[in-house]
């Protein structure tokens, strides 16, 4: 059915359009890697069991979900006149970073370099991209009010799924059921918690979002020499990030984002270095080597399981 579903798409009649237009599709057995979605990018991970399978369902869903919106944005601009190329390849630009595949401008010929240190450079830069705005800097009045159309479409569900959540959270006092923080300062910024599990419903934007925040509080304060509380700590509390006074400063805030954001051999050599972990576990050999050996996403499955009493 994958395969089915994948032949439909390549074989569809907009599809040398879609490719003009610069729409990133992951083809099946790309040859290069800088052709592969960074989320299954791999030599080996076609030819492992199981893994593969997951793999192929998951580009293809992505391909899918790419083409099929790039071609109903194409349709809405339509309803005005015919796309001109400029207008394609910026709707096709505004797909591909909201689906994870952002732009590394000068630097795209050493994307696959680049990997090798950074987990994922092509989804980071997507989430800067969608958190400013990016796809709405050029094209014309046409795709940038068609893009704002989106945004805003997706404000107003987003909005929505807040409130309704913030709603049944509203009389749990104890926080048994979960809670929402909204504080840009905070690293649970956006995320629904519930117990030690945390759900990121904006999909990594909120991590962008915080370390912005973060930045232009502590560029306020330098600037007017004043000392509003820059961070929100895991426990609630508000902190300091500049001044005789902070236990941490802005610079271990910017170590810690760029370290998130380190490719998993460099991060966990970091790790061992300072001897615990991002989340404050202590980082050992055993520990560590076998976040390498398991699945990101199902490490993070059974954890979530194991969190919830869930058999």
């Amino acid at each position: 059915k994958v395969l089915e579903i994948e032949n439909d798409i390549l074989n569809d009649d907009l599809m040398d359009q879609a490719r003009k237009d610069k729409l990133f599709i992951d083809e099946h057995k790309a040859a290069k890697l800088s052709r592969q979605d960074e989320i299954m990018m791999g030599r080996l991970v076609g030819r492992i069991p199981f893994v593969k399978n997951f793999n192929n369902a998951a580009r293809v869903f992505l391909n899918k979900v790419r083409f099929d919106t790039w071609k109903a944005m194409r349709k809405s601009l339509s309803a005005t006149g015919e796309p001109t190329p400029e207008e394609g390849r910026q709707i096709a630009m505004f797909v591909n970073e909201a689906t994870g595949r952002g732009g590394l401008g000068k630097m795209e010929a050493a994307a696959v370099p680049l990997a090798r240190a950074m987990f994922s450079p092509r989804y980071f830069a997507s989430r800067m991209q969608m958190a400013t705005g990016h796809s709405m800097w050029g094209g014309t009045n046409r795709t940038r009010k068609l893009i704002a159309g989106e945004y805003a479409r997706a404000l107003v569900g987003m909005g929505l799924y807040y409130s309704l959540l913030a709603l049944y959270f509203r009389d749990d006092k104890d926080k048994k059921k979960g809670s929402i923080d909204f504080d840009p300062r905070s690293s649970d910024f956006g995320k629904v918690r519930i117990g030690n599990t945390r759900v990121d419903p904006l999909a990594g934007i909120s991590q962008v979002a915080t370390f912005l925040a973060r930045t232009g509080v502590t560029t306020m304060n330098a600037a007017f020499r004043t000392n509003i509380p820059e961070t929100k700590r895991s426990t609630g509390q508000l902190a300091r990030l500049r001044g005789p006074h902070a236990r941490y400063k802005w610079t271990d805030v910017a170590k810690r984002f760029a370290q998130s954001k380190l490719h998993p051999l460099p991060g966990i050599y970091a790790n061992m270095l300072d001897g615990v972990d991002l989340a404050g576990e202590e980082a050992t050999l055993i520990n560590q080597g076998a976040g390498l050996v398991s699945p990101i996403t199902y490490g993070d499955i059974l954890k979530a399981f194991k969190e919830q009493d869930i058999d």
